[in-house]
């Protein structure tokens, strides 16, 4: 029940602000903006970080220098 009291209170709070203050509640939308748009910055760079971090890995230097030597011995039987 506090909980949806604190809602609507919160509600009314932020309106209040939009109609008599408008310049106030503007400046409070840009800064959630930003910070919204920081948070989706730093998900697509964790996510990005993820994915390049599981990606496959390339084959090991061994089996690229042991080909041409395989390609030889099978083309001279």
């Amino acid at each position: 029940m506090r909980f949806i009291l604190n809602f609507f209170f919160f509600g009314i709070l932020f309106y209040l602000i939009y109609l008599f203050f408008p310049e106030a509640f503007h400046t409070l939308v840009s800064w959630a903006d930003k910070v919204i748009e920081w948070l989706k910055e730093i998900y697509v760079r964790i996510a990005g970080y993820m994915n390049t971090s599981h990606s496959t890995p390339e084959p090991a230097p061994t089996q690229a220098f042991l080909l041409p030597l395989l390609m030889l011995i099978s083309k001279n039987k």
